[in-house]
Order: C-alpha cells, then sequence, then structure tokens
C-alpha cells in the first residue's frame, strides 16, 4: 500500500462484484443513510420486482440510525414505492441487522439478497 494512502478508500478496495441475477430482496442497513438510502434506491429502481426491507434499532440514537423517521418518505421521494418497502424491526447491532434479515429472507422464501452497506 502507498504511503498517504487516504484510509477512506481502504474500503473501497475490498469490494468484489458478481453479477447473481436480480435480487429479491435489497436490504439497507440503518445509520449512514446518506450513503445507504441513495445507494438503495438506485438498486431498488433497477430492480423494480425487490422488496426493500430496512432495519430498525430497538433503541434510536443519531448513531445507529441518523434519520430512521425519514427514510421511508425518503425512498418514496427517490421512486420507490412505498407498497415495496418493509422494516425490520428490533435489531440492535450490524450482527443483529444480519439475523433479522436471514430470518426475512427465510419467511419469504427470499433466494437472492442484496446488502446495501458502506464500503468501509
Amino acid at each position: 500500500m502507498a504511503a498517504g494512502w487516504p484510509l477512506a478508500h481502504a474500503g473501497r478496495s475490498l469490494i468484489v462484484t458478481r453479477d447473481v441475477g436480480p435480487p429479491d430482496a435489497i436490504i439497507m442497513l440503518a445509520s449512514h443513510e446518506w450513503e445507504r438510502l441513495p445507494a438503495a434506491a438506485a438498486l431498488a429502481r433497477r430492480h423494480p420486482d425487490a422488496v426493500v426491507l430496512i432495519t430498525f434499532p430497538v433503541v434510536v440514537t443519531v448513531h445507529n440510525c441518523h434519520r430512521c423517521a425519514e427514510r421511508i418518505d425518503w425512498l418514496a421521494r427517490e421512486g420507490i414505492e412505498r407498497r415495496r418497502i418493509r422494516i425490520l424491526r428490533g435489531t440492535s447491532s450490524t450482527y443483529g441487522e444480519a439475523v433479522a434479515a436471514l430470518g426475512a429472507s427465510r419467511r419469504q422464501h427470499f433466494k437472492r439478497l442484496v446488502i446495501v452497506t458502506s464500503p468501509y
């Protein structure tokens, strides 16, 4: 790694892209909405049959869900139909979000999921 290489780019260097077909669901993890909501909305527009799942923490703080109350409206303004958006409640960590996503995918028989998080 080159000296002075910005740490902010480290996460992007780990990204691997592989097309697995259209997702059944797009899961947007809580927090960092300024990064994640536009990415989730773009994916949802590209895959209009996918359900959009957004996680919702047990206890909401500015650190785990900066704009929780606005996320559905924000996605709707981005052109995502409200009927496609579902909330996964009761998460308390990234691990909890993964467990909630797994449960939802099993209940709803999702085969292909895309998880929207931050690059780092």
